[in-house]
């Protein structure tokens, strides 16, 4: 019976979000020599998913790794349709994996930027960084987020909207504090597509706006 295992991305179908995947570590024979486990097929992928089909989902790509957990029963029957009925009487199999991707040992640890200890952080391998909180470092400008200095994206910001926008209103507060103010940026350029970004430069403390901001400190 087997429990959890590591394992690496052998091919990935983002259509119905299954993988072929090899197990780690290698297992042993019966005279104690190393020997590789099977590829196992279809496996399949678990990305966090909620209401409505909302979900978090990323590529993977062969050579990526992944947390591999056998099920307590057989899942040939539930894995093609959810069903509950049973026929299989396997427990803890290989042929009966899961797969959690973002299992690597410590020799490949995210590199600098990747964590925060005050923030969520999305990050991906060409050193792009966003921080979802109040830390200090890139992030989303939410409704009430501000820089611990006061200060937003001192021209670093970038805004996302629909394309040819040249101007973005939010509602704000001061630096110092006072009473929100509504405060129209020009862009230094219009957006040409839909997600583009722009830069523009802010100081204050945003409360509610016509546009995502996605701000750099």
């Amino acid at each position: 019976m087997f429990g959890m295992l590591p394992g690496k991305i052998v091919s990935y179908n983002a259509n119905n979000q299954t993988a072929d995947v090899q197990p780690e570590p290698n297992t042993l024979d019966e005279d104690g020599a190393e020997i590789a486990h099977p590829v196992l097929p279809g496996v399949l992928v678990r990305w966090p998913r909620g209401h409505g089909g909302c979900a978090i989902t990323m590529p993977l790509t062969a050579g990526d790794r992944v947390m591999l957990i056998a099920a307590s029963a057989g899942l040939d029957r539930w894995a093609k349709d959810g069903t509950t009925s049973r026929d299989e009487d396997r427990r803890g199999d290989l042929s009966d994996m899961v797969a959690l991707p973002g299992m690597y040992p410590a020799s490949e640890a995210l590199g600098p930027g990747a964590t925060d200890a005050t923030a969520m952080v999305l990050s991906e391998p060409t050193g792009g960084h966003i921080h979802l909180g109040k830390g200090g470092g890139p992030g989303v400008a939410r409704q009430g987020d501000a820089t611990g200095s006061g200060s937003l994206a001192i021209g670093v910001a970038t805004v996302v909207g629909p394309p040819n926008v040249t101007t973005v209103t939010f509602t704000w507060t001061p630096e110092g504090g006072g009473a929100p103010t509504i405060q129209t940026v020009v862009l230094t350029g219009a957006l040409t597509s839909a997600g583009a970004g722009v830069p523009f430069a802010l100081a204050g403390k945003i409360t509610s706006s016509s546009a995502t901001v996605l701000a750099k400190d």
